[in-house]
């Protein structure tokens, strides 16, 4: 029905439905002398959908008539009640072969409801619809030619379906859409089951990845520390022997410890930093720093484990060893 169009009198616009046409266009729509509401949804029900609705009354006769649901003004409810009994009108302008016809029909107004639509499709499944809506029984739609079909169709299956009785329904639903060219049949839920399968490997994969990337940037610069040792061991026995404590020679360690995560935490921030600007992101921005400072500890933490090791080491050895030349 997106070629239907919903006119009523202007001595029927109410100052909702005035505040619904002016969100949506900047001035009146006019079509034989009444005013078009813009943007309306439809909603057709069968007998036995009605009950599944919110309503404040349940009606019987329900042919030729329709319930308004206006998200607008949703404090004062009393205003709109004026349109109750009057009519607004549907009209659809479409071409055939002879030319131009239009179809159209009164239907009279039962309630204005200011709350969003609610269908209860079963306990646990519920529609929500915050638009302006004009709520109509599917036989008074098809009677009046406003309404020739669905294009497109949602199935809510129960949570204990059995899998025979899901293959049926499956095999069903190829039939009914195999009779429309260019029709497309997905199964979400099943879709959604083989999304989560890529996005759980993904993770892992992803966590693997940044636990193996930190432990070796740690073992990396672990080894260069304790080859600057190495190479810097008969200096070190120097400083020993004129009276520098192991404890001293360890807080330069540190210290470069220290130098080497502060400048690599700076131009890993630049880099993120430039990333997220450019990148487009999914997450806030507080997300990706959470795991930024997380990676930043881990890093310190194999670092201090790795001093800790070069300290042990240290702490082993005796001047005359830090003097002593391999031959």
């Amino acid at each position: 029905m997106e070629d239907v169009e919903t006119l009523i009198d202007r001595k029927m616009i109410t100052p909702s439905i005035n505040n619904w046409i002016f969100n949506e266009n900047s001035t009146y729509k006019t079509y034989n002398n009444k005013i078009i509401i813009p943007d309306v949804k439809y909603v057709l029900l069968n007998k036995d959908d009605w009950k599944n609705i919110e309503a404040p009354k349940k009606y019987k006769d329900l042919d030729g008539k329709a319930f308004i649901y206006n998200p607008v003004n949703k404090k004062n409810t009393n205003e709109d009640k004026i349109l109750v009994g009057n009519t607004l009108t549907l009209v659809r302008l479409y071409k055939t072969p002879t030319g131009m016809k239009t179809s159209q029909k009164k239907l009279k107004i039962l309630d204005v409801i200011h709350k969003p639509f609610k269908y209860r499709v079963s306990p646990s499944v519920e529609i929500k619809k915050d638009d302006f809506i004009i709520l109509m029984d599917t036989q008074t739609a098809v009677k009046s030619g406003l309404f020739h079909g669905f294009n497109e169709l949602e199935i809510y299956t129960k949570k204990d379906i059995s899998h025979k009785e899901k293959m049926n329904l499956d095999k069903q639903v190829k039939s009914l859409s195999s009779t429309f060219p260019g029709s497309l049949v997905q199964n979400t839920s099943q879709l959604i089951k083989d999304d989560n399968k890529i996005y759980n490997y993904l993770k892992v994969l992803g966590m693997l990845l940044f636990f193996v990337s930190l432990i070796l940037t740690a073992i990396s610069v672990t080894i260069m520390i304790f080859s600057k040792y190495q190479t810097q061991k008969r200096q070190w026995g120097i400083y020993l022997s004129l009276g520098m404590s192991k404890r001293n020679i360890m807080q330069l360690v540190f210290s470069e410890i220290f130098i080497y995560v502060f400048v690599s935490m700076i131009l890993s921030m630049l880099i993120c930093c430039i990333g997220l600007i450019m990148l487009p992101r999914q997450y806030p921005l507080v997300f990706y720093f959470k795991y930024f400072l997380l990676s930043i500890l881990i890093e310190i933490s194999f670092l201090i484990i790795g001093g800790y090791i070069i300290n042990r080491s240290l702490q082993r050895q005796s001047i005359a060893s830090f003097l002593r030349r391999d031959e």
